[in-house]
């Protein structure tokens, strides 16, 4: 389920959606007044990229970190992998509390469950 949260003032907006996966920028810029939960989604939803020939079957959503694990496949803003079971990070939103004047957001990184530890390239040594 997506939330959306309007953040205004001196003019300005931002609005961010928010999920499963990291919160993502639907617009930062002039004002937009006013916006009801039905406008934010139409933000959303004409926000989403196309999928062309030679991409991605599903088309990917940017959020405030781009990661390689939700389709970005350029540089990620950040590099690392999840216990040495994957290549990329894969972050997911926990919490988010947004109140007069602050937003709080909290983000875990998903990892798969494992039985075995990942070994380090020294201890094969």
């Amino acid at each position: 389920m997506t939330t959306y949260t309007h953040l205004r003032a001196a003019g300005t907006s931002l609005l961010l959606a928010t999920g499963e996966t990291l919160p993502r920028v639907l617009h930062w810029g002039a004002d937009l007044g006013e916006v009801s939960e039905s406008a934010a989604a139409e933000i959303e939803r004409a926000s989403v990229l196309p999928t062309v020939s030679g991409t991605a079957d599903l088309p990917f959503t940017l959020g405030v970190l781009p990661e390689q694990s939700a389709g970005w496949l350029a540089t990620p803003g950040v590099t690392g992998h999840r216990a040495g079971t994957d290549f990329s990070t894969a972050f997911v939103q926990t919490a988010a509390h947004a109140t007069e004047g602050a937003t709080t957001r909290a983000c875990r990184s998903r990892a798969r469950s494992s039985s075995r530890r990942p070994t380090s390239p020294r201890a094969s040594r």
